[in-house]
This record gives C-alpha cells, structure tokens and sequence, in this order.
C-alpha cells in the first residue's frame, strides 16, 4: 500500500524494458489501512501503461531479430518450458507450458508479449482464441558490445525512452522535410543543345 513506510512505491515497474510476469492480478483485498487510495490508483495506471509501452519497445527487438538475425549480435530466445498446474483464471486447472522463470530474468534477454489468435475445435466448430505468447531475445554474452546494449536497455526506463524518441523524432522529421523538397517544374527547365 502506498503510503506506509515499508512500502516500495516504484515496485512492479519493471526492470528497463524487460517485460515479464503478470500485467494484472486478481485483487483479494488487504487489512492494512489504504492512506491514499487515489494515489494508489493512479500509480497502478501509470505502471500499466508504463508496462505497455516497454512492451512495445520489446515487440520491435524481437521483430528486428526476425528481419535482421546476425547470431554474433542476437538471436531468438529459446527459454525452456516447464508444465504448471493453472491455478486462477479461465484455464484454472489445466496443464499449460510456462517459459522457466530463471531464463527471462538473465540479464542478457529481453523478452516481450504478443496477443495471438489461435483457432481451436470446439465442440466440431472452429473457434477462434486469444492466447499471450512470450518471445524475446537473447544478446550474445560473448559479444561485448552486445552485452553491453542487452544491459543497457534492461536498465534503461521511460525516461531514457522519452529522450531517445525526442531525439529519434527531430531526425525523421529533419529526413520527412529533406524528401519534400519542392521538384522543379517542367516550364522552369531549359534544354540547351
């Protein structure tokens, strides 16, 4: 709870861009005293959308792996599964594949989530399903300049990303003014023999 002087008012953010464990809990209640319970809300939002947009960041490097692999620099991660008994939710129950916990933390592998639609049969019909899917990517150890970028964006935060994309947007900017330059009219040219 914020506001009590054990409390952590940063937890759950994350570290850098590395996105893992669950996005929402189901909230059973606490007996401790609430002092701020707008405060509270407000900081709860600010680490969902804070989540979503380090994802987003995460999505691209896993699509960048896809179009530009280079086994040197990065690769896919390939993390480990594990079955683990579901114990909430609409699965509650069920055996499903976890990726093993250890591998996401390392500090050379970033992973990221991707919402997919799979379709099932259910019942002889065709049923289209949602399912979170975890991928990531893995810097090369080996590599010190690889290394060195892996740790750097699992400690990098918003505000790190606010600069490198005030920076980033000044550039593209500059580039979208550049290609539109006006073209020459043809009345204006002049052919000379």
């Amino acid at each position: 709870d914020m506001g009590t002087p054990e409390s952590n008012v940063y937890q759950g953010i994350g570290e850098g861009f590395s996105v893992t464990g669950p996005t929402s809990k189901k909230r059973v209640g606490s007996e401790r005293q609430v002092l701020n319970p707008i405060g509270n809300l407000m900081l709860q939002r600010v680490k969902i959308i804070a989540r979503g947009e380090k994802n987003k960041v995460d999505q691209a490097f896993s699509g960048l792996v896809k179009i530009a692999p280079n086994e040197d620099w990065w690769k896919a991660a390939k993390p480990s599964l594990r079955k683990e008994l579901i114990a909430s939710g609409p699965s509650k129950g069920t055996m499903q594949d976890v990726v093993f916990m250890a591998y996401k933390h390392q500090d050379n592998v970033i992973m990221a989530r991707f919402l997919e639609k799979e379709r099932v049969r259910e019942n002889g019909v065709m049923v289209d399903r949602w399912k979170i899917v975890e991928r990531g990517v893995e810097f090369n150890r080996s590599n010190p300049r690889a290394y060195r970028m892996a740790r750097a964006l699992k400690n990098a935060d918003m505000d790190t990303l606010g600069t490198i994309l005030g920076i980033s947007a000044k550039i593209t900017r500059f580039i979208a003014k550049m290609r539109k330059v006006p073209e020459p009219h043809p009345a204006d040219l002049t052919i000379a023999f």
